[in-house]
């Protein structure tokens, strides 16, 4: 009746919201139907700078959904996170209306655009188990990076989740991806101290060898974070003693820094030159 009488289908609220939106969030096929066409504007953006079928993704309204794409609204429009309605829906754990998205063209490696976060870096960083299972089973691209080059893997042993560590290695995770800094996951698990998972990492070949942009190996970690059981760790796995990073620095030197005479020793022990120089001329009883 209203609409009959002259009523403006694409009016906004205070929160800038359209019929259209109200219509999504109810999950009313009918009400939807008549705004579109009557003119309904598919891809009109609130305060939050959500379409409605963002809305349909938070609400479930996979009828609406239907409706929306239906009629050419667009699939890839970021809410003012940076969110396509995929990564809502998967967060809500609406995966009706996720298999719907993606069965119509919805990218399942879509990233957010600010943080460049994949639906699956989400679900690691929340928790979310069945999120998890959900986007893998999807063939979702489980070595996608973030803005700080980190995969899901390198999120999962920064929340020291081994659950999750587990089920991204399981399904192929690549356990010597190197995020922007050169890190890889098995100098973050040495950083955190969490030995635990620097164990199970190690075991499951991940590469002691590597380095990191400034050419430090996770012995060189876990002498500076003052991380003896990794040290010990990393030694008896092989280890290079003193490798050099890119300022001629061994392990020694960076125990030394930080006068942690236990690695030190443990050092020591096991081979490590005393004499060693670094680019400045300095052993390690120079930087002690």
């Amino acid at each position: 009746m209203l609409i009959s009488h002259g009523a403006d289908v694409n009016a906004k609220d205070k929160d800038l919201q359209t019929p259209l939106h109200c219509a999504s969030e109810c999950n009313s096929k009918e009400i939807a139907e008549l705004l579109i066409g009557h003119g309904a504007e598919i891809n009109s953006k609130d305060e939050e700078k959500e379409t409605p079928l963002h809305v349909t993704a938070y609400c479930d309204s996979i009828a609406v959904a239907e409706v929306l794409i239906l009629h050419g609204a667009n699939i890839n429009k970021h809410n003012m996170e940076g969110k396509l309605p995929i990564h809502v829906s998967v967060e809500e754990s609406h995966y009706k209306i996720s298999e719907f998205l993606i069965s119509h063209g919805a990218d399942i490696n879509a990233t957010e655009k600010y943080s460049l976060n994949t639906a699956l870096h989400n679900a690691v960083t929340y928790g979310d188990t069945d999120s998890i299972k959900f986007l893998i089973s999807h063939g979702i691209n489980i070595d996608s990076k973030d803005k700080d080059g980190n995969t899901s893997l390198h999120l999962a042993v920064v929340n020291s989740d081994i659950e999750f560590i587990e089920i991204l290695l399981e399904n192929g995770a690549d356990i010597n991806s190197k995020n922007f800094k050169g890190q890889t996951v098995l100098h973050i698990s040495v950083e955190k101290n969490d030995i635990d998972i620097t164990k199970y990492l190690v075991e499951h070949s991940s590469n002691i060898k590597s380095r990191d942009n400034n050419g430090k190996t996770a012995l060189h970690i876990s002498s500076k974070f003052n991380n003896t059981k990794a040290a010990n760790l990393l030694i008896s796995s092989g280890i290079q003693i003193d490798k050099r990073d890119h300022e001629g620095k061994t392990a020694l030197h960076e125990a030394a820094a930080i006068n942690n005479t236990e690695i030190g020793e443990i050092l020591i022990s096991h081979g490590s030159n005393i004499h060693a120089k670094d680019n400045y001329g300095k052993t390690a009883l120079h930087c002690a």
